[in-house]
């Protein structure tokens, strides 16, 4: 967001807008995946990716212009917790489309109750002034879980941001069952941590 900050400040769009325009890129990027065609994945993780960088660009117009509010952090997370949420259906669909057998519907299932609960988790963490919509948090560049539990290189690189990167790389090599199983796994990891973490820092 940075580095096109001094443009995009300068375009009539206010930061609710802006988190409007990332939500129908999101949109647009998960009926690109969930056709399940190589072609059309990659302009969806493309789409994904634009989906990350406009993001990132809501809370910094409104910082920039004035225009925090509480209904704009909550809109901005909601938005990532539906496309986020989303996503792992569109790759589940995707796959299926693709002639996938029908247990990879059920991981997708999975999947998607576990990004589900990393959302609640979040909300929850938003409401306590903790966590990775929290601006300034500590968590948000610590992906939400404690350094000492995890290498300190993975717990860097478990952030939103650098997770569009692993979406374009998985879609790219069409690696799309690999990415979901992680993600079936991974994304309960995180709530677990993510809530253990947060409580106590709540009790701190």
């Amino acid at each position: 967001a940075g580095f096109f900050l001094p443009w995009v400040v300068k375009l009539p769009l206010s930061a609710n807008q802006w988190t409007g325009v990332s939500f129908l890129l999101g949109l647009a990027s998960l009926v690109m995946i969930s056709t399940g065609k190589h072609a059309d994945g990659l302009r969806g993780a493309l789409l994904f990716q634009l989906f990350y960088i406009v993001d990132d660009w809501d809370g910094a117009v409104a910082r920039a212009k004035g225009q925090s509010s509480a209904w704009g952090s909550w809109l901005d997370v909601s938005v990532d917790g539906v496309v986020q949420s989303g996503l792992v259906l569109a790759l589940a669909w995707g796959l299926l489309q693709a002639g996938a057998p029908g247990w990879v519907g059920l991981l997708g299932l999975v999947a998607w109750a576990g990004i589900t609960l990393d959302f609640a988790a979040t909300m929850w963490g938003k409401t306590r002034g903790v966590g990775p919509a929290v601006f300034g948090d500590a968590s948000r560049t610590e992906g939400g879980i404690a350094p000492s539990r995890l290498p300190a290189w993975l717990s860097r690189n478990l952030t939103h941001e650098n997770f569009s990167l692993v979406l374009v790389l998985a879609l790219v090599l069409a690696r799309r069952l690999l990415l979901l199983a992680a993600m079936a796994v991974g994304c309960h990891v995180y709530w677990i941590q993510f809530l253990r973490g947060s409580i106590r820092r709540c009790q701190d």
